[in-house]
């Protein structure tokens, strides 16, 4: 039959290239069997010798040939994340715990990948696709057999999008990634986020769902609701940062100044290993210190009984870390004192107390207490920093001019407005300003008013009665503000409302 096909379009194959009653055929790095498609052992055996990477240009070699079998590989993506970070522009080249486990377990994966069904045209597929705050997931089925399975994370922008977007990009992605299964094929999509049953019958889409929708018309679909724990697969592939037996890493923290965060999954229990960036900032800072240099050859003389050397290196003064006085992680100190969202500011006699625990530096509880220096800085900027809604700054409001330096008075000279003249130019000022909100507060309510709906009562609606004491009504009946709801009578002149007790 594949003679005959390739006779028929003109094609013709060489008898000493062909080989027939065969039970397997190695094809582009595949073995092809009744089984289905597998990766060749021949070609992932100089897998298992692959040295560790040494550079950029080796990971990505690495990555290039590992990528061609990830159809092969559950959660591929995921799994490759540290090594697809080394390849970022602008990123040194460090070879981590991480990056190593990952390395590994992309070559155990590879070596043992399964066995793929081939498809087959005319009969129904079925997907299972799901979304998470890590990445996308889909597996595509035919009959109960597994055809692929893939996953990647999630990029910047789509970090931002609400869950039913996720869902939907879910979806997206597994069309997209399946074009040539699935277009022109009846085929069944199986979600956990039931809303997405509706999406051909919505009342407002953004821009993104209807672009969206009109690729998802193009397919012979049927959207389907299946609870969280039956879409097993294709959740496992969206959420598992990594396999439940193995480590896996969550990358820096920029509040908290954590360069490293090292998780450790069991059945029993999960520990979490922070390693903080500052110390090793300070460090370095010690290097570039003269004085603290100076301090450090008196230690190794044995001079100096207070300051002592830790394993690091790192100089402490009785147990404390020196910061260098001149140095900026000393400012990140503070600031990271006073404004994260962990230290609750309880105080600076109580911050300064926090701080000396584990930092040490000359003056240091004068530079906790006079922190508050600064808020008048602060404050000034503020004033004098551009607002939208008045579209000005509000120096410029209150006093009908810019805010000048002393230096600008050297030059133009310091002019007085008494009397009608500042009554006049105060209240053009005000009247300028009262419309410009009036301007900024409708803009605000239409950016609300997109998603309200206008209220409408009809006849036997229950309905709250709003006190008004400026029209005399304090109170209805004894209950004040849990009375109950009135029904409605008549809307064809306002509304009459039935009360069954006195106003007061």
């Amino acid at each position: 039959m594949v003679l005959q096909t390739l006779r028929d379009n003109k094609f013709y194959a060489k008898l000493k290239k062909c080989e027939f009653w065969l039970s397997e055929v190695s094809f582009l790095g595949h073995v092809i069997n009744e089984k289905g498609i597998s990766v060749d052992p021949s070609k992932v055996s100089a897998v298992v010798e692959w040295e560790k990477p040494s550079n950029v240009k080796e990971v990505r070699s690495f990555l290039g040939m590992a990528g061609y079998y990830r159809r092969f590989v559950k959660e591929f993506s995921i799994i490759a994340k540290p090594l697809y970070m080394l390849t970022h522009k602008n990123v040194k080249f460090e070879w981590t715990n991480e990056c190593d486990l990952s390395f590994r377990v992309l070559k155990e994966k590879l070596v043992s990948a399964p066995a793929l069904a081939l498809p087959e045209l005319g009969k129904r597929f079925t997907v299972y696709s799901d979304a998470s705050r890590v990445g996308l997931g889909c597996v595509l089925m035919q009959e109960g057999k597994l055809i692929a399975y893939a996953s990647r994370q999630l990029r910047k922008h789509e970090e931002n999008y609400i869950t039913h977007d996720l869902e939907l990009a879910a979806v997206v992605f597994t069309l997209k990634l399946c074009w040539h299964y699935l277009y022109g094929e009846p085929c069944d999509i199986f979600t956990d986020h039931k809303s997405l049953k509706y999406i051909f019958t919505p009342k407002d889409l953004n821009l993104r769902q209807r672009r969206w929708l009109e690729l998802i018309k193009d397919y012979d679909l049927n959207i389907q609701y299946t609870p969280g724990k039956e879409n097993v697969v294709a959740d496992a592939l969206s959420r598992k940062a990594m396999p439940s037996t193995l480590n896996y890493v969550i990358t820096e923290f920029a509040l908290m100044h954590i360069s490293y965060c090292h998780v450790e999954v069991s059945e029993a229990d999960t520990q979490v290993i922070l390693e903080s960036a500052i110390p090793k900032r300070v460090l370095e800072a010690q290097q570039h210190d003269q004085l603290l240099q100076g301090v450090k050859k008196r230690i190794d003389e044995g001079r100096v009984g207070n300051f002592t050397l830790d394993n690091s290196g790192a100089i402490r003064f009785r147990g404390r870390l020196c910061v260098p006085q001149k140095a900026q992680v000393k400012e990140d100190i503070l600031r990271e004192a006073h404004r994260s969202r962990y230290t609750v500011h309880p105080g600076e006699n109580k911050m300064f107390q926090d701080l000396k625990k584990n930092y040490w530096w000359k003056r240091m509880k004068i530079d906790v207490a006079n922190w508050e220096d600064h808020l008048t800085l602060v404050k000034f900027a503020y004033n004098n920093s551009y607002h939208a809604s008045i579209k000005c700054a509000l120096f410029e409001a209150l006093y009908g001019r810019k805010c000048r330096s002393p230096l600008c008075w050297d030059v133009v000279g310091e002019k007085s407005i008494l009397g009608p003249n500042w009554v006049q130019k105060t209240s053009e000022r005000v009247a300028e300003i009262r419309q410009r909100m009036l301007t900024a507060q409708s803009r605000q309510k239409s950016y609300a008013d997109i998603r309200r709906r206008d209220l409408e009562f009809q006849v036997g609606d229950h309905v709250l009665l709003k006190v008004s004491p400026t029209k005399g009504i304090v109170r209805i009946g004894t209950k004040g503000k849990l009375s109950p709801y009135w029904p409605i009578l008549d809307s064809s002149s306002g509304w009459k409302i039935s009360l069954s007790v006195g106003v007061t």
